[in-house]
């Protein structure tokens, strides 16, 4: 769901990714690090790498987002992600870093909720003096978050036109990740006389669904004219006297917070 060589421009290549341990409350987390000397719409970049963060559950990754909107919003939770951001280039050992400016968060209407934060990295290399851009777009949507951060060359600038092209092509691969889509079609099993107890199996789905819904329905005894039976909406259904010769289907949801899409089951034979 992060950035991709799709995104960039002819010959890019991943110089790392993969899984990383994910650190609590994040029960996933996935790496992927260009090559140095991509373009992302035409401009050059040093350093490319998306990162996702996967919390179990849309009520965590919002709670996580909002804390560090909060801290984005103090001086001293920028300066501390500014350091994290140029942690590889000081590891590097190439340069001598002079001084960070980091610029206010800026919110951007990507997805469910996305901003922007850029850093200006002033370093020394002998004594020729250089400035570096260091773009952190962070972006949530249902359960997941990303990461994806971008590097000018040394005098170069990543104008916010092209940081915004970066975070609107991760907010596309998170929105199809999250469209829910049917692989397998729901069923029943069970047999179908009175007194028995039918099971909904959701079959299987695309797209991380959170959770299935059921609504059972009676038919005729063609498998036509099915209409729901009032309060039948658990994963199983009691057949009983209401049910005698009729044929029996239900309309499995698969939701999250950004789509849902139902699908019903090939009627049942005729109850007995």
């Amino acid at each position: 769901m992060g950035l991709s060589t799709s995104d960039l421009g002819p010959g890019a290549s991943v110089q790392m990714e993969g899984p990383r341990p994910a650190k609590p409350p994040a029960v996933a987390e996935y790496q992927r690090l260009f090559r140095p000397g991509v373009r992302l719409g035409g401009s050059p970049i040093l350093l490319a790498q998306s990162y996702v963060y996967d919390f179990g559950d849309v009520g965590t990754a919002t709670l996580l987002f909002g804390e560090t909107r909060r801290q984005l919003n103090t001086r001293a939770g920028r300066r501390s992600l500014a350091k994290r951001l140029t942690a590889d280039l000081r590891r590097s050992g190439s340069f001598k870093l002079v001084s960070i400016t980091v610029g206010l968060p800026v919110s951007m209407a990507l997805a469910d909720e996305a901003l922007r934060i850029t850093t200006r990295v002033h370093g020394k290399v002998e004594s020729r003096t250089f400035t570096i851009d260091v773009v952190y777009d962070l972006l949530r949507l249902d359960r997941s978050v990303a990461e994806v951060d971008l590097a000018s060359y040394p005098g170069k600038h990543v104008p916010a036109s092209i940081a915004a092209l970066g975070a609107r092509k991760v907010a596309a691969h998170f929105k199809s990740a999250f469209t829910v889509r049917n692989l397998t079609p729901p069923t029943i099993s069970g047999v179908t006389r009175q007194g028995q107890t039918l099971s909904a199996d959701p079959g299987t789905w695309a797209g991380a669904p959170s959770g299935f819904t059921y609504q059972w329905a009676r038919c005729d005894a063609a498998g036509a004219d099915c209409a729901p039976i009032p309060g039948a909406i658990s994963q199983t259904y009691l057949l009983g006297m209401a049910d005698a010769g009729t044929r029996i289907t239900v309309t499995v949801t698969a939701a999250n917070s950004v789509t849902s899409v139902s699908l019903g089951t090939t009627p049942t034979a005729a109850v007995s």
